[in-house]
């Protein structure tokens, strides 16, 4: 017999160890068919639900053991599915999790396929030893739904926003599909895989689900747009071995749904899946029992069309094995709720209940938020979007900021910069905040509210220290009419060299010559108070800048740094939150306007000796 098919040994240790698990947990079990004991010819039976909620089974046959198949110590059960409607879907997506039973004992889950075999359905099965271990894993660290806010959170993680293309994105030439790779020929030709477990999409237009995918693909999660409608209250939501269970990550307008199959269940806890989910251990889902519309017959990959029902509990352990969730108990998730004011009659209200995860939450919301805007913005032509968003978080003063962007690239602007604070906000390091709501008035207007700097004129040619400037700012909109701002700028006593810098721009002008908002916080108020301060798209910004090479280090600049400070933190292993800079903010100045503003100018100036 080839290596492929050996058998791993388990001991009568370990069988009385799940004994005694689920005698301590106070629920007779299903009796278990250890590993050591399948053998290739064993025939038995997988349950789930291919429609509606009810249980079904369908016969397989076990055709060997796979050693080390998904890890070290990781065996899979190889077998062959022997119902006709198996041989013309292929593996099916949502499957993942249905349990397994050979002469009524519990064996595994169905969760593996090869999504390219020909004529036959050979499946994978995930030991249900390796699932229990689960089980293991949430005992170990039983605690409440907000305990893992608490304690250190290792450094700021490096942000979706950090990697925004915000000049491309404004300039309208950015296609977030350049860094989608289509599928090489290997990968099409892999053996057998994890069933993949889609997140259905619904209330989300195929524009938007363009530009946000590949964020999504990167992590390993395939958004797939489908047809989901709000789950019945009555449905049956008492889950057992087989029956169709989501991980629910929005609800409301907008719905993000994961389903799969429930493998085991003790009491009010269950197992399911098979394999991870997103793989990231410790996690708050809420769940919900799911009923099934039909099975989508693919090429690519079968899957069931699902409705997830009202939320009866949470997913709090995702591992390479399975998930855990337990019943009844409650995942923390943020209200979010988008008005769109301006038509006829009351606002356009889009709610939803929100998940709380550092890395998907912000995308998830940002999409939300795209989609509002979208459906927002008026017919013919270009247009403008003027934005108030409103954060409550547990314990803070609220963060309030107003934005506007026009033309036809706003609501990816609006998205992204929502994209940008919200992701900044869960990546510190100092506490995981408890995001309460979420707010964003939407107020369309039919005029392309747009004005850009035509030029700056100074009053004078000589300049001394502690006098004042009176700059005039000549601005042109999209009518071609002029406007007038007059701004007073303090001319500075003395600089380093004698010279000075006068800056006028728009936030992404303002965000380049600010090196210092770049340099990592010192604490979490710090962070709010710099989401507070953030450059928005309605603001000329007007600053005195001062030559001043330096590092911009915990929130503060240092000026006149040793030659040998600065080569360590600009040294590789250093991890500081730290940046160079050339040079520092001596005063600033905004204004807003009734609109967006674009331009930017920068002149040098020398001080009068």
């Amino acid at each position: 017999m080839s290596h492929f098919f050996r058998f791993r040994c388990w001991g009568s240790g370990v069988l009385a160890v799940f004994a005694a698990s689920f005698a301590a947990a106070g629920e007779e079990g299903p009796e278990i068919l250890p590993l050591s004991e399948v053998e290739p010819g064993m025939r038995g039976e997988w349950k789930t639900v291919v429609s509606g909620t009810e249980i079904e089974s369908f016969p397989l046959e076990v055709v060997g053991v796979g050693e080390n198949f998904i890890g070290p110590k990781r065996s899979l059960i190889i077998c062959k599915a022997l119902d006709e409607q198996s041989l013309v879907t292929g593996p099916v997506s949502g499957m993942s999790g249905s349990p397994v039973f050979i002469d009524g004992k519990l064996v595994g889950a169905y969760a593996y396929g090869f999504r390219w075999a020909k004529e036959q359905a050979l499946i994978g099965v995930t030991p249900v030893e390796d699932m229990l271990e689960v089980w293991d894993w949430a005992e170990a660290g039983e605690r409440d739904a907000t305990a893992r806010r608490r304690g250190e959170r290792g450094g700021f993680r490096p942000t979706l926003a950090e990697r925004i293309p915000r000049e491309e994105i404004a300039a309208g030439t950015w296609r977030a599909s350049a860094d989608a790779e289509p599928p090489s020929n290997d990968r099409l030709r892999e053996g057998i895989q994890p069933l993949p477990t889609p997140l259905f999409v619904s209330g989300i237009s195929p524009a938007v689900l363009a530009e946000f995918e590949s964020r999504f693909r990167r992590r390993g999660i395939e958004l797939q747009s489908a047809p989901m409608g709000k789950g019945a209250e009555h449905m049956d939501a008492d889950l057992q071995p087989g029956s169709a269970v989501a991980g629910v990550l929005m609800s409301g307008d907008f719905s993000f749904a994961a389903t799969g199959t429930v493998t085991h269940r003790m009491g009010d806890r269950i197992l399911a899946f098979g394999h991870s989910f997103f793989g990231d251990g410790e996690v708050d889902i809420p769940m919900a029992p799911a009923e099934v519309m039909t099975v989508v017959q693919s090429v690519v990959s079968s899957f069931k069309l699902s409705n997830p029902g009202p939320v009866i509990g949470s997913i709090h352990q995702d591992r390479q094995s399975g998930i855990a969730g337990t019943l009844g108990r409650n995942a923390p998730v943020t209200a979010m709720e988008i008005r769109v004011h301006g038509r006829p009659g009351n606002p356009e209200v889009y709610r939803g209940d929100l998940f709380e995860d550092e890395f998907m939450s912000p995308l998830i919301s940002a999409m939300a938020l795209m989609e509002a805007l979208l459906q927002a913005k008026p017919a013919g032509g270009e247009k403008t979007m003027f934005v108030e968003s409103r954060w409550d978080i547990e314990g803070e003063e609220s963060i309030v900021l107003k934005d506007a962007a026009a033309g036809a690239s706003a609501p990816l602007i609006l998205a992204f910069d929502h994209l940008f604070l919200y992701d900044r906000l869960l990546a510190n390091p100092f506490t995981f905040p408890r995001v309460k709501s979420v707010t964003v008035d939407v107020t369309p207007k039919t005029e392309l509210r747009l004005s850009r700097l035509e030029s700056v004129q100074l009053d004078r040619t000589r300049f001394r220290g502690g006098d004042e400037l009176e700059v005039l700012l000549r601005l042109r909109n999209y009518r071609g009419e002029e406007t007038v701002e007059r701004v007073r700028v303090p001319i500075p006593e003395k600089t380093r060299n004698g010279n000075f810098t006068l800056f006028v721009g728009d936030a992404r002008a303002a965000r380049s010559v600010s090196p210092e908002r770049r340099a990592t916080p010192q604490t979490f108020s710090q962070l709010l108070d710099r989401m507070r301060d953030h450059y928005s798209h309605r603001e000329i910004t007007i600053k005195v800048l001062e030559e001043a090479p330096g590092l911009a280090v915990e929130g503060q600049f240092l000026s006149d740094v040793l030659p040998s400070v600065g080569a360590l933190y600009g040294s590789q292993g250093v991890e500081t939150g730290s940046s160079r800079t050339n040079m520092r903010t001596l005063w600033e100045d905004r204004l807003t306007l009734d609109g967006e503003f674009r331009g930017s100018y920068r002149r040098t100036l020398s001080l009068e000796r």
